[in-house]
């Protein structure tokens, strides 16, 4: 992957995406055909509750997001039908955080929107995804936006760069983004185990462009093996819907 550009309009109650991926077949000649997909959590929760009814809301609080809405996929500018896919795990498999499991953890299931897509040698090839989904929240009274870059990690090589345009809507302003040592209700501060609801990764990496945008910026990386870029996360107050 040459590089992936996340425009991020950051709701209160939802979030919209605008993804854009550019790859490049280094190969000298010869066409590749790949089935590209979208990772959708939500959808393998929705699933998976259905198999298993009797804990549908501990696998609720398990995911704590919902299935992205309005997916619209474009490949070099065109669109294209997506499909839905799900896919078994067993344990002890790759256990990234697109698989939600059942109770017990005997079982696990991955949800994919779906595209065969073909790589021309030598040649750009730009893949788009346009998206909503429902924010995620935490009794602390926080809502919070998590998009995962470790499925980047399949692609030859590693990623050249990623930027993230983060627009904060409703009235949000970057002071009052939830951060690790932010003072929420009763002047409580998030502690460690709590701190995983907030703004991710340090505030340090994260420029700000205005009032309303921030941008993080991160290159050569390889998402399964470096933690720290294995995905970003926004974080506001949350008093309920």
């Amino acid at each position: 992957m040459e590089r992936e550009h996340l425009q991020v309009d950051f709701g209160y109650q939802f979030t919209a995406m605008h993804a854009i991926f550019t790859f490049r077949n280094s190969a000298p000649q010869g066409t590749v055909e790949h089935l590209v997909g979208f990772p959708d959590i939500g959808a393998a929760s929705v699933e998976m509750k259905r198999r298993d009814p009797e804990h549908a809301r501990v696998i609720s609080e398990r995911v704590n997001t919902a299935p992205l809405l309005d997916l619209r996929t474009l490949i070099d500018g065109k669109e294209r039908k997506a499909a839905l896919r799900l896919g078994e795990v067993k344990p002890g498999g790759d256990t990234d955080r697109t698989t939600v499991w059942s109770f017990d953890k005997a079982s696990g299931i991955r949800a994919w929107h779906v595209v065969r897509v073909q790589f021309p040698a030598g040649k750009e090839v730009t893949i788009e995804r346009y998206y909503r989904v429902q924010n995620g929240t935490s009794a602390l009274g926080v809502a919070f936006f998590h998009y995962t870059t470790a499925t980047g990690g399949v692609w030859q090589g590693r990623i050249g760069r990623l930027q993230v345009d983060a627009t904060l809507s409703n009235g949000l302003k970057v002071g009052e983004i939830v951060w690790p040592d932010t003072k929420l209700g009763r002047g409580k501060t998030l502690d460690a185990a709590d701190a995983i609801y907030a703004t991710q990764p340090a505030r340090s990496e994260w420029q700000v462009i205005g009032d309303t945008h921030l941008r993080l910026v991160w290159t050569d990386f390889e998402p399964r093996t470096e933690k720290q870029r294995r995905g970003f996360k926004l974080s506001r107050p949350f008093h309920g819907w």
